[in-house]
């Protein structure tokens, strides 16, 4: 990095690239699958790529309580409920929509961090963004009302709030309880609880469990999975 400083910003570009089309590809996925039923085989084939790559770099998984607690509390706030929320609320909104909506996350990790944990300087500039910040979020609420004409809407923007809610609070545990594990661990930790959560609820909900027979879904749900 050092000798090619140009691959920092090429690599911000690039998984801007990945998860800013994610809300793209969820979007095609909804179309065959239940909301459910395409979180479950995402972050299934997340946490199966994880698990193999963590095997084959040599890393350990971690075994005890204290290790997997964390990595439990993260698979549920910061992947199975978000995740599920932004693919339910994109049955009502326009995807562009939910990927600015998605943008609330840091905004709500300052209300976390500075005015709820106080683990954060809270400054004039960060409360003007906060203000600001809110105020799209409540434009855009009531563009999607304006477009759909029904509550639904305004329901399912909802829905992508409350999940960028979620993984600022995933943001929080894992800087509060997460410490020494292997960022990958951690990665395989979390999606290897979130798949276990997440499948057991599109189980429990009586969601159709069949996996996508249509081209445009499969390739929407190997990028979800393996990239996003």
């Amino acid at each position: 990095m050092a000798k090619r400083p140009w691959l920092i910003p090429a690599a911000f570009i690039l998984l801007g690239l990945i998860w800013g089309s994610s809300f793209l590809w969820i979007k095609i996925g909804v179309r065959e699958m239940q909301p459910a039923t395409l979180v479950a085989y995402r972050i299934g084939l997340g946490a199966l790529a994880m698990l193999v790559y963590v095997r084959i770099t040599g890393e350990r998984l971690p075994k005890s309580a204290r290790e997997l607690a964390p990595l439990a509390v993260l698979g549920l706030i910061a992947t199975a409920l978000p995740f599920f929320l932004i693919t339910w609320g994109e049955q009502y909104i326009d995807s562009g929509t939910a990927a600015v909506l998605n943008s609330l996350t840091p905004i709500f990790s300052l209300v976390l961090a500075g005015f709820i944990l106080h683990s954060e300087s809270v400054t004039l500039v960060r409360v003007i963004g906060l203000v600001t910040g809110f105020g799209g979020a409540a434009l855009l609420a009531s563009r999607e009302f304006a477009l759909h004409g029904d509550l639904v809407a305004l329901i399912g923007a909802g829905a992508v709030a409350v999940a960028a809610l979620s993984y600022a609070g995933g943001a929080s545990v894992s800087r509060a309880m997460v410490h020494g594990t292997p960022r990958n661990v951690v990665a395989a930790g979390n999606l290897t609880f979130g798949a276990i959560y997440i499948w057991a609820f599109a189980a429990l909900s009586g969601a159709n469990l069949a996996p996508p027979t249509r081209f445009d879904s499969i390739i929407a749900l190997l990028w979800l999975g393996l990239l996003g």
